[in-house]
């Protein structure tokens, strides 16, 4: 089955989106980092992949930066991009569950 991928309005998909905000809650915005397995871990076993896709993609469109850590492969959101990752998930905090409460962004 073919990998497909619905872009928003903002250009991210919805998996896309899981993992920055999964990134952000955790409050790792460069210089801060965190592991890739970690931010598979909790999705469905079929859907990994897509996961995987989806920050491979983000690494490529420069919304996260990759890191070497201690043998890790590790990822943060580029400060730069801080003001608009949050503009994007004010815009779609009523259409997921998975954006429940902005207060923890800091």
């Amino acid at each position: 089955m073919p990998l497909i991928m619905i872009q928003m309005v903002c250009g991210l998909s919805e998996k896309e989106l899981k993992i920055l905000y999964k990134i952000s809650y955790k409050g790792r915005w460069c210089d801060k980092h965190i592991n890739i397995e970690d931010l598979l871990s909790g999705n469905p076993k079929h859907l990994i992949g897509e996961y995987r896709k989806a920050i491979e993609n983000l690494m490529r469109n420069k919304w996260l930066r990759s890191y070497k850590s201690q043998g890790r492969n590790d990822v943060c959101i580029e400060k730069k991009r801080r003001n608009e990752v949050i503009e994007i998930f004010k815009a779609h905090e009523k259409e997921y569950d998975f954006i429940k409460n902005m207060a923890f962004i800091r």
